[in-house]
């Protein structure tokens, strides 16, 4: 089966069933976890758990979050959790996230993706890894 989701043949129903199989075990880590987590009833994170989005306030509404809030404020409540006194002082990194498409790439081809695409632009979707991992 590793193969399977290749375009160089077509999904059989075995392939389905294997992916549909991890599919539902990974959503019943993530029900199960949320209930626990949020000290809420398996039937009803169930029935919120369908695919859809939710609003801050609606999660709110639901139990799914505590309290709405922007980046600041999480920061400022993270502060205060842990004790830091006065102002918390934030390091960004400056250099820019590798693309998750860009280092699947080079792990496949190696520098032949390099070569044959050129430089990429800074625009897309990036995956930033934590601190202190570099490729």
């Amino acid at each position: 089966f590793k193969d399977i989701g290749t375009p160089s043949r077509d999904m059989t129903p075995e392939d389905l069933k294997v992916v549909q199989d991890v599919v539902d075990s990974i959503y019943g880590q993530f029900v199960k976890t949320v209930a626990q987590d949020r000290r809420l009833p398996l039937k009803k994170v169930k029935a919120l758990a369908d695919g859809r989005v939710f609003s801050g306030t609606q999660a709110k509404r639901v139990g799914l979050v505590d309290r709405i809030g922007n980046l600041e404020d999480a920061i400022a409540y993270l502060a205060k959790t842990i004790g830091v006194r006065g102002r918390p002082s934030v390091v960004y990194s400056k250099k820019p996230g590798k693309k998750l498409w860009e280092l699947l790439l080079k792990n496949m081809l190696g520098d032949w993706a390099s070569r044959v695409l050129g430089p990429t632009d800074n625009t897309g979707f990036y995956y930033l890894w934590p601190a202190g991992i570099s490729f």
